[in-house]
């Protein structure tokens, strides 16, 4: 049972890397009938295309929670907390990068919460790094060392 709460933590964190590439926002049908002509525009802008520490954050982030997994397989016991916390951390990366809309371009006299609407990409790479930190968690109350 232990080994697959590694598993799973480590395809978790694994997972995140790959929903960068989804959609993350979507134009709004207003935004989109006015400028669905411009060539210059994004207008279902993945988290490479709308950010520009966001994704950065959470490939690091992503690699830390792999990296604290491995430590633990490994037998570094206090790395399980290292890793729930990273794990923590890119979920609300994550969360306040849905929050954030990028500018919809230049030119343009509106906010990207008005021009761009979210996807579920953002929630449902927050729910990898969240099973990252409960596997990991799970993994530390079910090995832990009791004193004798």
């Amino acid at each position: 049972m232990a080994a697959l709460l590694m598993v799973v933590a480590a395809a978790a964190s694994v997972a995140t890397i790959p929903l960068l590439f989804a959609r993350w926002f979507e134009a709004d049908a207003r935004f989109l009938a006015l400028f669905g002509e411009r060539d210059d525009l994004v207008f279902f802008p993945n988290a490479w295309e709308a950010f520009g520490w966001h994704d950065v954050a959470i490939v690091l982030l992503a690699a830390a929670a792999l990296g604290c997994v491995v430590a633990v397989a490994r037998g570094w016991f206090v790395a399980w907390a290292v890793g729930a916390a990273v794990a923590g951390t890119g979920a609300l990366v994550c969360l306040l990068g849905r929050a954030s809309p990028p500018d919809p371009g230049r030119g343009i006299y509106t906010t990207g919460a008005l021009a761009l609407d979210p996807t579920s990409a953002p929630v449902a790479t927050a729910l990898c790094f969240a099973t990252a930190g409960l596997a990991l968690t799970a993994w530390a109350l079910l090995t832990q060392r009791r004193p004798t």
